[in-house]
């Protein structure tokens, strides 16, 4: 497999997480990726956050502190993904991780899949105060699921886009809300794009007290409801109808979760629903495509 370097944009907004900040930049800049771009805006951090991150302005691609106050983070994190030019983009909040050569198989797997694989996401990774992986699940997720509301969990640090696809939806994240803007952002891939997965953990989220989803469970969950109902609210009647089908056939699980895989191929209106996960073949040393059953428990 020939070897190539697709310029890797991540964004790093830090406010107030001293604790954490080095952990995060730490996982990112290590890995040695050879084609990456790494922004680090501190949010107004009033707890020295500034005096980390300055630590490590020679080894990052750009920082830059903004002073005063913002009650919500996507203003800071437009304004540093302005400042990226790479070919694939994400973000990594100030207290989470990357995992290690995450960075490596993000590239590789880009660099070898055509255009339309635009948007992809790894398993969802957790860990603690101690940065101790303590869960990583396969989480999937299509548009139909968040059409009825099931919307947990795309994991933000484990997700990865092409930069033509977020020039597409408006390329910036929505602040109307404030929070679950990462939610907002996949209504708006979902209008463009298929979702995929990769069965791998990527990145990795750090629950706690310090997280905004732990820590105020109602400031996240309103305006996410609000996003989601504004989805399903402005796709087409037939999308509406495909969901409604796919609700009816959820409630039936028991009578299709044993069809073989080859007859959902056959039949377009159920391969619809179907999740798509790359798997690595370690024969092929690639990513290949498959399909999964989506009424299986």
């Amino acid at each position: 497999m020939d070897i190539k370097f697709p310029k890797i944009s991540i964004v790093t907004v830090c406010y107030n997480h001293k604790q954490y900040i080095a952990d995060t930049i730490e996982s990112i800049i290590s890995q040695g990726y050879p084609n990456l771009e790494y922004v680090v805006i501190d949010d107004g951090s009033t707890d020295g956050s500034w005096d980390v991150i300055q630590q490590y302005k020679d080894k990052i691609t750009y920082c830059e502190r903004m002073e005063g106050y913002r009650d919500t983070p996507t203003i800071a994190l437009n304004y540093g993904f302005k400042k990226t030019t790479g070919d694939i983009m994400g973000w990594i909040s100030s207290d989470d991780i990357l995992l290690p050569k995450s960075l490596f198989v993000i590239g590789h797997f880009f660099s070898h899949q055509p255009k339309e694989v635009s948007w992809i996401t790894g398993m969802a990774t957790t860990i603690n105060a101690r940065s101790e992986i303590v869960n990583s699940k396969l989480r999937l997720k299509h548009r139909y699921d968040y059409l009825l509301g099931d919307w947990k969990i795309i994991q933000q640090e484990s997700t990865f886009w092409r930069k033509e696809l977020w020039e597409d939806v408006g390329g910036k994240l929505e602040g109307e809300k404030k929070w679950a803007f990462d939610t907002e952002l996949w209504t708006r891939f979902f209008h463009y794009t298929k979702h995929y997965h990769l069965e791998t953990p990527l990145g990795a989220f750090r629950v706690g007290k310090q997280s905004k989803s732990v820590s105020d469970n109602d400031l996240f969950l309103t305006p996410n409801h609000f996003y989601l109902e504004r989805f399903q609210n402005n796709v087409t009647v037939i999308e509406k109808a495909f969901a409604i089908f796919y609700k009816i056939l959820k409630s039936l699980y028991p009578l299709f979760m044993w069809i073989p895989h080859s007859m959902y191929m056959r039949m377009p209106l159920l391969k619809r629903y179907m999740y798509r996960v790359f798997v690595y073949s370690t024969q092929e040393d690639m990513w290949q495509l498959e399909y999964r059953n989506p009424f299986r428990k």
